[in-house]
């Protein structure tokens, strides 16, 4: 069921729903081949709950579709999608648009070249969803309750790609710490503390985050990098373990000398000479 919705709120909100439904698609023969091509000048969500067919987009190649995919459909972007020869399927719909789409489009979040996401809803968000058509054929349509069931739906189907983005953003900022440690392995201790607030994250959080990607706490961390650059040193070159020490920040020789065989099990003069003897 198609609908206006010239709402300001909406608009302002970036999250227009205009149209919701669902639509079961007989066996029928070679109903996909025949299909011409269609054009919207609006986002839709396209969900299919059961049969199998194809979907194809000018953005990208023909793709097989099977219960539990999504099919995204882009403005302007030539598409069409149906069951394959002699197929039947059962389909729940949205149309859309907002400026909250669109900057899902620029960060590709969405992506026109690959518009189908699988991702399998439980029976309460279909049920909602037929809901949400009951609500559309209403007169005016329940705007506010299409909306927020819409969300529900709209973020669940993206979970997948937003637990994916989320992880990979994480594991960047991981590698960001480490790299930051690293341009820090003279000084004689890492201010992990500063470094939360100058990137502006809780430091409870980013610790944990740390120690959740490397298994060690950023203090360890920073040991053991200061460790592996000093074993570096014992072996690649001349300098005195008391140099070495103090190259790496280390106030106390003794300190390091504990340390370095507490982490390597051999102090480092015994690692430097075991390495000479090999050679």
């Amino acid at each position: 069921m198609q609908f206006e919705n010239n709402s300001l709120f909406f608009s302002h909100l970036g999250m227009r729903i205009t149209g919701v439904g669902s639509a079961d698609k007989g066996r029928q023969r070679s109903w996909f081949d025949e299909k011409k091509f269609r054009t919207l000048n609006c986002y839709a969500a396209v969900y299919l709950a059961g049969g199998s067919g194809f979907m194809e987009s000018a953005a990208g190649r023909k793709i097989y579709v099977e219960k539990g995919s999504c099919m995204f459909l882009f403005p302007g972007v030539p598409h069409r999608y149906g069951p394959e020869k002699n197929q039947s399927w059962h389909e729940y719909w949205f149309l859309f648009d907002g400026f909250i789409f669109d900057e899902y489009v620029k960060t590709r979040v969405l992506d026109p070249s690959r518009p189908v996401i699988s991702h399998v809803l439980p029976e309460k968000l279909l049920k909602k969803w037929r809901q949400l058509a009951l609500l559309a054929g209403k007169h005016p349509p329940d705007l506010p309750l299409i909306t927020a069931g819409f969300r529900e739906i709209f973020f669940s189907i993206l979970s997948p790609l937003r637990r994916d983005s989320l992880k990979e953003k994480n594991s960047d900022l991981a590698e960001r710490i480490i790299s930051e440690m690293e341009k820090h392995i003279a000084d004689s201790a890492f201010n992990f503390r500063r470094f939360s607030v100058n990137q502006q994250y809780s430091y409870s959080w980013l610790r944990k985050l740390f120690k959740k990607y490397t298994g060690s706490s950023p203090e360890k961390f920073m040991q053991r990098l200061k460790i592996r650059e000093a074993k570096k040193k014992l072996l690649y070159s001349a300098d005195r373990i008391k140099e070495i020490s103090a190259e790496l920040g280390f106030t106390d020789q003794y300190y390091f000398s504990r340390l370095f065989r507490k982490i390597e099990g051999f102090s480092p003069r015994q690692y430097r000479h075991s390495y000479a003897e090999w050679k």
